[in-house]
């Protein structure tokens, strides 16, 4: 009996890490990809993501499970990458930088793997986004054009929104417009919906941005948690249209 109660007992914790793991994937990368596959057809498969996305997965703006706060993880990051100096190890760094707002670090972390991986299209992704935060526009769009060139569907459509955002930013409007409505036909969430909605409506065309909104708000019953937010702001753009 005690054997069958510690076998159910372990099947209890092993289905709840699996499914843990499951929606800790498709809330860090937008969606379903690859990984989802591999935890499907290989259980076992959850252990090695949580292992190589440890850093990522104990990431919150304050203290984490560890107890360790975004300072102490920089810190320990630093520490890794002098004793590992890899391109995952720097790239870790990198992203805990812009977690923290010190973009230029975040860059200049993201360049030097750049150097060492030409292709690493996270670091251009990233690098895109800091010449945002740094109301470079132009900047930006040197690296996040090459995304677009060469995989829209980095992160489930984010990056493809922060191209977008650029091309607002240039005065690009009518091709930011464009970009959206495509956009929401390859990755229909609540981000890009809304998104898309805010921009018809700030064009003037209030009747599509309320059918737009009104789809998103009946089909995001299982939106992820993640998407919440943006289904309370279509809510009220709902209001104003």
């Amino acid at each position: 009996m005690i054997l069958g109660l510690s076998f159910h007992l372990a099947s209890l914790v092993s289905g709840a890490f699996w499914l843990w793991m499951c929606i800790d994937c498709y809330r860090r990368q937008g969606g379903l990809n690859q990984w989802h596959y591999c935890f499907l057809f290989f259980p076992p498969s959850t252990l090695f993501y949580f292992v190589t996305h440890l850093n990522q997965i104990t990431r919150t703006p304050g203290l984490n499970v560890f107890g360790l706060g975004l300072k102490a993880r920089i810190k320990k990051a630093r520490q890794q990458l002098r004793m590992s100096e890899t391109v995952a190890a720097r790239s870790d760094l990198a992203e805990l930088y812009f977690e923290a707002g010190q973009y230029p670090d975040c860059e200049t972390e993201y360049r030097k793997v750049l150097e060492a991986d030409p292709k690493y299209l996270e670091a251009l992704y990233y690098i895109g986004l800091c010449r945002l935060k740094c109301n470079d526009a132009a900047g930006a769009m040197e690296f996040l054009a090459q995304v677009m060139e060469r995989d829209k569907k980095l992160r489930f459509g984010k990056a493809w929104l922060r191209y977008t955002d650029c091309l607002l930013a240039l005065g690009k409007r009518a091709e930011a417009l464009d970009e959206r409505k495509k956009l929401c036909r390859s990755f229909p969430r609540p981000l890009t919906e809304f998104a898309y909605a805010q921009l018809l409506a700030d064009e003037g065309q209030k009747p599509k941005a309320r059918e737009i909104i009104q789809e998103m708000l009946e089909t995001s019953e299982h939106a992820p948690l993640e998407d919440r937010e943006w289904l309370k702001r279509g809510k009220m753009l709902l209001k104003q249209l």
